[in-house]
């Protein structure tokens, strides 16, 4: 089990930059002006809106690595054109994603970090997305896929709406030639750089496996027993489902391509690179980087809870408990958790996943709650 500690969750700090203060009827005048009906750009509102959401995070310790990361990238790129300087936000999602919009902004999850390897694996996404800023190319949010109905209700969830709703932020894509055009031109950005490219193979393969916690551990069937108080066995899957092989199963929506052909179409020049290079892994700071991917990895049980996932909630609390620090905070989540399952069960049948849906060692808490 990990050692106690004094970690906290993230806050934003300092000054609050001018998007977030600016009225958005101010910030869009131009695009008002040409529009016919003298309306918002939509795409412009919704971005307007995720700022003022309360999911965005500035000025923390996690953000401003993750800019001194991006300008590492600016600067390796002296011939990259913008209208706005580039900056990042990281964003409370549990999703395992990013992406850029017409600002100069990229938004990070911390789903994403939490699973990184590396600096210069982070450095890639951020090239990627940088692209899509310097080509303009339209964000496309796909808000009816089957990753955000099955967690969809005709009712307010239980801890409440926000202003913006997170499960917005389940899928972001772009069409399979915009992400394709990225991954090539992002590849320009990033070999400018001194980064090593051998690891950028599991970039791709960390977005197929993007369902999954971000480690595959046991969860003991003795967890939750405690003196004459036991779970019978049957209530504990004996063996959990197999994770599915890096392929080109992966199910795709619309035109949006698969992680598994994205990385099939770049990786001979990663290979070709990768051989004769010697690069970093890390330029700004390993010991930055570990730190705030373990602030990453503590903040997910929280934000699973607030998504109503509550099997995640709680074998993410367990991934936490063991891997990184048992407090108070990491139980009090477990608890609220199983208390939320035991509450509105009837509720909840519709809203989380059967175990038969779920693979690896997560899937038998899944089952303890089905």
């Amino acid at each position: 089990m990990a050692a106690q500690s004094d970690m906290t969750l993230l806050r934003a700090e300092g000054k609050i930059p001018k998007e977030y203060i600016t009225p958005s009827k101010k910030k869009y005048k131009r695009q008002i002006e040409a529009l016919e009906k003298k309306s918002i750009n939509r795409r412009d509102k919704m971005i307007d809106d995720l700022l003022h959401s309360g999911l965005v995070v500035l000025n923390d310790s996690v953000t401003n690595y993750v800019n001194d990361v991006l300008q590492i990238i600016v600067e390796a790129n002296p011939n990259i054109k913008r209208k706005e300087k580039l900056r990042v936000y990281t964003l409370r999602s549990p999703n395992v994603n990013a992406f850029a919009t017409d600002q100069s902004i990229i938004f990070v999850t911390l789903g994403l970090l939490a699973n990184l390897e590396n600096e210069a694996q982070l450095a890639y996404v951020l090239s990627h997305e940088m692209v899509h800023i310097q080509e303009r190319h339209t964000l496309d949010l796909f808000l009816e896929t089957k990753e955000i109905n099955r967690r969809k209700r005709n009712d307010k969830n239980i801890l409440g709406e926000s202003s913006f709703n997170a499960r917005l932020l389940a899928k972001s894509m772009f069409s399979k030639q915009l992400e394709m055009e990225a991954d090539e031109h992002g590849w320009d950005l990033f070999v400018n750089t001194n980064y090593s490219s051998q690891s950028l193979p599991n970039v791709f393969k960390m977005l197929f496996y993007s369902y999954l916690p971000f480690d595959d551990v046991e969860f003991p069937t003795d967890y939750f027993d405690e003196g004459t108080y036991i779970l019978p066995q049957r209530y504990w899957k004996k063996e959990v489902d197999p994770i599915t092989p890096f392929s080109d199963t992966e199910e795709e929506l619309g035109t949006h391509p698969s992680a598994f052909k994205r990385l099939n179409r770049l990786e001979p020049k990663i290979r070709e690179v990768a051989a004769a290079e010697d690069k970093e892994n890390f330029l700004v700071s390993e010991e930055r980087f570990r730190s705030i991917r373990k602030q990453a990895r503590y903040e997910l049980p929280l934000l699973h809870l607030e998504s109503e996932l509550l099997a995640e909630a709680v074998y993410n609390s367990y991934l936490v408990e063991n891997l990184i620090t048992s407090d108070f905070h990491t139980r009090k989540i477990m608890a609220k958790a199983l208390y939320m399952q035991a509450k509105y069960e009837h509720e909840y049948e519709s809203l989380n996943p059967t175990a038969i849906n779920v693979e690896g060692a997560s899937q038998r808490v899944h089952f303890l709650l089905d």
